[in-house]
């Protein structure tokens, strides 16, 4: 188990070991998207020449163009966004329960708590910027991309409209709403970087084996490390797209699969809301809308390997300790293929190694399944692409069922019993040391426990 406690306030992101739009229409923020995409053309072709490097770039990002995302997403909030209600949907059960000021208002560092919470678990993405581990101060002062800085900024901007009485459900939303459009309009770039690699134009329809390599190709930029990228000329990225080989990036060939699945998945859907005889329409905008979804899903799809792995490890584990012995961990490199091959110094920098016997030290497998190390080589300029924490399950579902903060040992021993997880089937029984422990918690407390504390994500 190894809890990362956010400064300056005691919410900790828990590793615990139990284990349409209609047709043609775009909200006002896509909108204000598509008017840039002709120029982002440009800009692809201008930024590829014989190398494409877009990881030393800003994204075409900008304070006021951040402001005016911001103010867009109000706006929609007033009007229709059926996006934002979406959103709201699924963040409202962790804001009944998080903490609040005495006015209801959100404080600074538990909006960034319920930001990271809300990306990790929903998107697979870990924003830079909002580590839990990292204050606002120093991870501004560590990044120099305004990219970086991003949410940060978005979050203050919204702080000087609310003239410091915190943030409300509303805020919340739109500030999730706002930094999602702005990762997707880094996506955008890469679609239009594709389009302008294969020279196809944007101004008319796609045949479908084009609309497969556009999207293959922005799924490539995707899953492909931008320092790699940098090293590759156009015609290699054009025949890595192509092949089914996987020398760039290991799961290629599978990716590609997913994507034509996804994509005849939402067409299918899409056409159950139109007028059958109609032609699919392949323009830019509807391909844009399929990338969009594409990038959206992708961290979940991606998570499917990480279930594999860990069933490697949960294969050679220790009794039901949750743990797998150094000398196996290593051996499992070459008996599952995966690549278990961090150092015993890495593992005991990254927080993942038990040396509670110091002759025998063992790999944690929820702490190692969590830890960075198995975040995909960054391209984005926001975001990297990590194993989703199943324990976000378990927790979202206490905050449904408390809907508050604090709550009794006895709430939380029926409900924590009452939990199934991937390893473990309700009702679960849990010993007189941990009934016992979880008392003293709340005696520390006085008389409940903080769902979001430190001493509770331990005890979970």
């Amino acid at each position: 188990f190894s809890p990362v406690q956010t400064p300056g306030f005691k919410l900790a992101s828990t590793v615990c070991q139990i284990k349409k739009l209609k047709p043609n229409m775009l909200s006002t923020s896509a909108l204000l998207a598509a008017c840039c995409f002709a120029q982002l053309v440009e800009l692809g072709h201008a930024r590829l020449g014989m190398r494409r490097d877009l990881g030393n770039v800003e994204h075409g990002l900008s304070a006021a163009a951040i402001e005016k995302r911001l103010l867009v997403e109000l706006e929609d909030m007033e009007v229709h966004g059926k996006r934002l209600t979406e959103i709201r949907a699924q963040l409202l059960p962790m804001y009944a329960a998080l903490p609040k000021r005495d006015n209801g208002g959100l404080d600074h560092k538990v909006v960034r708590y319920a930001l990271h919470r809300f990306f990790v678990h929903q998107r697979g993405w870990h924003l830079h910027g909002l580590e839990p581990s990292s204050d606002v101060a120093t991870s501004t002062a560590a990044r120099s991309q305004l990219s970086d800085r991003m949410p940060a900024y978005i979050q203050g901007l919204l702080e000087e409209r609310l003239h410091g009485q915190g943030f409300r459900l509303r805020e919340l939303v739109v500030l999730a709403a706002t930094i999602e459009d702005l990762v997707h309009n880094e996506e955008m770039q890469w679609l239009s970087a594709a389009y302008a690699m294969h020279s196809i134009s944007t101004d008319g329809e796609a045949s479908l084996q084009q609309v497969d390599l556009l999207l293959d190709t922005f799924m490539f930029f995707h899953v492909v490390s931008n320092t790699t990228l940098s090293r590759m000329s156009q015609g290699q990225i054009r025949r890595a797209v192509t092949s089914s080989s996987n020398r760039y990036y290991a799961g290629w060939r599978d990716t590609q699969t997913w994507v034509s699945d996804t994509r005849l998945g939402l067409e299918q859907t899409e056409r159950e809301h139109r007028n059958p005889f109609d032609e699919t329409p392949r323009d830019f905008f509807s391909v844009a809308r399929t990338a969009r979804e594409l990038g959206t899903r992708f961290g979940r799809y991606q998570d499917l390997e990480c279930r594999s792995m860990k069933q490697a490890l949960i294969d050679v584990e220790q009794g039901d300790t949750g743990r797998v012995p150094l000398r196996r961990f290593h051996g499992q490199a070459a008996n599952s293929g995966w690549g278990f091959s961090e150092s015993e110094g890495y593992l005991r920098h990254l927080g993942v190694l038990d040396e509670s016997d110091a002759q025998r030290p063992s790999v944690v497998i929820p702490n190692y399944m969590a830890s960075r190390t198995n975040c995909l080589p960054e391209s984005s300029g926001f975001y990297s692409v990590c194993c989703i924490n199943e324990c976000e399950e378990l927790l979202g579902s206490l905050e449904r069922d408390l809907a508050s903060p604090h709550a009794t040992p006895e709430q939380l021993i029926e409900l924590v019993a009452a939990l199934p997880s991937e390893t473990v089937e309700a009702p679960r029984n849990l010993s007189a040391q941990l009934v016992g422990r979880l008392h003293d918690i709340a005696a520390h407390h006085g008389s409940r426990v903080p769902v979001h504390g430190r001493l509770f994500a331990q005890w979970m």
